[in-house]
């Protein structure tokens, strides 16, 4: 039997690479890994409210954030292997994205990164 190909493709995996990695001594050339069950990256191109930016932009840069689509959860991993499951309710890509950042920002590194965010965004509301 021969399956059509498009079947094979809907499943895989797309990988969103950190578009900045943390240089941080303990954590140099890392960053956060973050499962989604979302399945392409055109539903992270909502820009975020009081920014010019995308969700997955914000997350890739500001967050140091690698993003892998098509996943069973909603998962972040932190630098140091931490595993963080993100709530079922987070639907849409704002949601999803506060979700992450507020996260984040309340790690020890992350909150760093947060306020660096909101100095350059000062519209943004948290």
């Amino acid at each position: 039997m021969i399956f059509p190909l498009f079947i094979t493709a809907q499943n895989q995996e797309s990988i969103l690479k950190a578009l900045r990695k943390s240089n941080l001594t303990s954590y140099k050339g890392l960053s956060r890994v973050l499962f989604l069950t979302t399945r392409t990256i055109e539903d992270l191109q909502t820009v975020f409210p009081g920014t010019d930016k995308t969700c997955e932009y914000i997350l890739r840069y500001y967050f140091y954030t690698e993003i892998h689509l098509n996943k069973k959860s909603n998962v972040l991993f932190a630098m140091d292997g931490t595993k963080f499951h993100l709530g079922s309710g987070n639907t849409s890509a704002i949601s999803l994205t506060a979700s992450v950042m507020n996260l984040i920002g309340g790690m020890y590194y992350g909150n760093s990164e947060m306020k660096s965010f909101l100095d350059k965004h000062p519209e943004v509301s948290m």
